[in-house]
């Protein structure tokens, strides 16, 4: 489960607030690190459609597009 606004900018728990995800894509949103970046981008082989949902949700959570 992912926050559609997070905690952090006022978000909240509430079941309307919550999207799923994929536990690959969760960790794609959060992760920083290039190298394990790389690691689930190349386990789970995604479109440029999907790329792009990934970019919009990374940023709603303060890290930077792929």
């Amino acid at each position: 489960m992912l926050s559609q606004i997070p905690l952090h900018l006022g978000g909240s728990d509430e079941y309307n607030n919550l999207m799923w995800v994929d536990k690959s894509i969760h960790k794609l949103i959060h992760i920083t690190k290039n190298n394990t970046i790389r690691k689930y981008l190349d386990a789970i082989n995604l479109d440029s459609k999907a790329i792009k949902k990934l970019n919009l949700l990374r940023v709603k959570v303060g890290n930077k597009p792929l």
